[in-house]
């Protein structure tokens, strides 16, 4: 049984990872724009507010929280700060391809987002890593995390 967890885990990130990449890359209008300045789009879309505040500031933050789970989930090295640099890693070749292709906004601001983001489902794994202090109950629970995931992500890409 324990295999079979591993390789849905395994299949669920997958899906997870093509829904990115569709989020990242093919819902974009083709555009080129870059910021390089920190908080700048932060604080704009705050005083903007409504549904561009959503959509901007806490859509690039729960994106990547799933990316942060699988990492601590599937990951032989458990380290906080790797699995973080990792997820920057990802945000930051995801802000270059966009500009390499003209496909969405490159800024530096999604970069910090997103590192929020991983940084939520790294830490949350943890967290109920070491308040369970059962491997096996982590894991169902990740699995569970995982199909909630892939159904949402399903929805969003089929729609």
């Amino acid at each position: 049984m324990k295999k079979y967890k591993s390789v849905f885990l395994w299949l669920a990130f997958i899906w997870y990872a093509v829904f990115l990449c569709e989020m990242l890359f093919i819902r974009r209008l083709p555009m080129r724009s870059i910021n390089i300045v920190p908080l700048h789009s932060i604080l704009l879309y705050m005083r903007v507010g409504g549904g561009l505040f959503a959509v901007n500031i806490v859509g690039n933050v729960i994106v990547f929280v799933p990316l942060g789970v699988y990492l601590a989930a599937l990951k032989k090295c458990k380290n906080f700060f790797v699995s973080l640099l990792i997820v920057a890693a990802c945000s930051v070749s995801a802000e270059i391809v966009q500009y390499i292709f003209s496909v969405g906004v490159s800024d530096i601001d999604d970069v910090i987002l997103n590192c929020v983001g991983g940084c939520i489902g790294i830490g949350g794994w943890k967290i109920l890593s070491s308040a369970l202090k059962n491997e096996n109950a982590v894991k169902n629970i990740t699995l569970v995390f995982a199909v909630m995931v892939t159904v949402l992500s399903a929805g969003v890409l089929l729609r």
